[in-house]
């Protein structure tokens, strides 16, 4: 999961998305199950949080919905439906707000702004 950067720095790096992608298919399909235990929303952020400029808890709209809906305590709490897909919809906010989704990426060969407008 950690790799050495390879233009020699020796700095490393997290790569975090795989755990995103398949925690968000996890969160997906425990909405779609009705299993909307708290922790499952608590795994998500460990694993949007590293990809984020800044911890996942300082991001505005991230303190909001934690202000109006607290996650309880309890990881085996669970939530109402609304109260669960609401996070949810938080997650996908932050995601688009920090460029991780909703992008198309411009280091994909063969493709550039003229050909996706044409």
């Amino acid at each position: 999961m950690l790799e050495t950067a390879k233009d020699g720095g020796g700095n490393l790096y997290l790569n975090v998305v795989a755990g995103i992608n398949g925690d968000w298919e996890e969160l997906r399909r425990h909405l779609a199950e009705m299993d909307t235990k708290a922790a499952y929303l608590r795994i998500f952020e460990m694993s949007l949080s590293p990809a984020c400029s800044q911890p996942l808890w300082e991001i505005e709209a991230y303190k909001r919905q934690a202000a109006a809906w607290p996650l309880p305590a309890d990881p085996y709490a669970r939530l109402d439906f609304e109260t669960f897909r609401s996070w949810m919809a938080i997650y996908e906010q932050v995601m688009r707000d920090q460029g991780l989704v909703g992008r198309r990426p411009r280091s994909i060969v063969g493709l550039d702004d003229t050909e996706a407008s044409g």
